[in-house]
């Protein structure tokens, strides 16, 4: 079962990034909910249809969260430049419990 809560949410995004920090594909593309990408994965607004292109920072320690870094290329609007250029926080406005 899915919780809609911050933790579950940020949780389950972390999860998702570890899963693709470890595949050996140079390249991934990933299909999903675009409220789910802004406010667990990116922190970045999609437009239906839009595309965006990261790579992953680098982590100091194996404690440390997976964070995206978005290319120039797509920061601003997106790749069809259709999203908002607004950064949204991580988890915001998500239930705490």
């Amino acid at each position: 079962m899915y919780f809609y809560t911050k933790s579950a949410i940020l949780n389950r995004a972390q999860s998702a990034l570890q899963d693709l920090y470890k595949r050996p594909e140079k390249l991934i593309v990933v299909v999903s909910h675009s409220a789910f990408l802004r406010i667990g994965m990116t922190g970045k607004t999609w437009a239906n249809g839009d595309y965006r292109i990261f790579d992953f920072c680098q982590r100091g320690s194996d404690n440390e969260p997976y964070r995206l870094l978005e290319w120039d290329t797509t920061a601003k609007g997106g790749g069809m430049g259709l999203s908002a250029t607004t950064d949204v926080e991580l988890g915001a406005r998500l239930p705490e419990e």
